[in-house]
C-alpha cells in the first residue's frame, strides 16, 4: 500500500478478510495464536518479530464493532482518545494537541465529555476512529467501519475517510458494499476462502468482476 493509496477489500463472510486485517495489525500472531506461515511486512516492520506496540503504532486498526474498540476503562470520549496516546508515552502537550485535532476531524467535540457507551452507534464509531487516527499510523485499516449505522451516519463516516485519503494517509478498508468500494478505491482486492483471488485497478473494477472473484470463479494474476 502506497502513501495516500486507498485499497478496498471485498469477499464473502469467512473469506478471511478480518483475519488479514488482524495479521497486518499484529493481533495475529501476538494475540490470536495458530498456524502461521510466511511473513507479513507493514511499514517496513516484520509483524512476527516486532513488538506489537510498535506494529499497532504503524498500522492502526478500527474494528467492525466499536464496542470491541472502546476500552471501557475511561469515562469520557476525551479520556478514551487519550488512552492510546498515553500508552505511547507521548508528552502531555502532544497528547492534548492530538486529541483536539481528532475531536475536530471526526466532528465529535460536542460529545467529548460524554461516556462513549452513551453515544449512538455512529458516534461510537467516530470515537473509535478518532482514537486510532490520533496515534497517526502510517496505514489505517478499517474493518467494515459503517456496519450497523444508519444511512446518514454512514455517509458522514465515508466523507471523513475520504478526508484521510486526501490528506495522504494509506488506507485499507473492508466493506461488503461494492458501490462504495468502487467509488473510493484506487485498487480493489478480492478474497475467497483465505486466498486473494484478484487485485483490480480502479479502471478495471466493476461489480460483475468483483462478484465473480468473490466466489472463486477466476483468479486474476497480481
Amino acid at each position: 500500500v502506497e502513501e495516500g493509496e486507498f485499497i478496498g477489500l471485498i469477499g464473502r463472510n469467512t473469506a478471511g478478510k478480518s483475519t488479514l486485517c488482524y495479521a497486518l495489525s499484529g493481533l495475529v500472531p501476538h494475540f490470536f495464536k495458530g498456524a502461521y506461515g510466511g511473513s507479513v511486512m507493514i511499514a517496513g516492520l516484520d509483524v512476527r518479530t516486532t513488538d506489537v506496540s510498535e506494529v499497532t503504532a504503524a498500522a492502526g486498526l478500527v474494528f467492525e464493532n466499536p464496542f470491541s474498540q472502546i476500552t471501557g476503562s475511561r469515562f469520557t470520549v476525551y479520556e478514551e482518545i487519550a488512552f492510546g496516546l498515553e500508552n505511547m508515552g507521548l508528552p502531555r502537550d502532544e497528547i492534548i494537541k492530538r486529541i483536539e485535532e481528532s475531536l475536530d476531524l471526526l466532528d465529535i467535540r460536542k460529545v467529548k465529555d460524554k461516556n462513549p457507551f452513551d453515544l449512538s452507534g455512529g458516534q461510537m464509531q467516530r470515537v473509535a476512529i478518532a482514537g486510532v487516527v490520533a496515534m497517526k499510523p502510517k496505514v489505517l485499516i478499517l474493518d467494515e467501519p459503517t456496519r450497523g449505522v444508519d444511512v446518514g451516519a454512514k455517509k458522514e463516516i465515508y466523507d471523513i475517510i475520504n478526508q484521510f485519503k486526501k490528506a495522504g494517509m494509506a488506507i485499507l478498508m473492508i466493506s461488503s458494499e461494492i458501490p462504495e468500494i468502487l467509488g473510493m478505491s484506487d485498487r480493489v482486492m478480492v478474497m475467497h476462502e483465505g486466498r486473494l483471488t484478484g487485485c483490480l485497478e480502479r479502471e478495471a473494477a466493476d461489480q460483475e468482476s468483483i462478484m465473480r472473484l468473490a466466489v472463486g470463479r477466476k483468479e486474476v494474476a497480481m
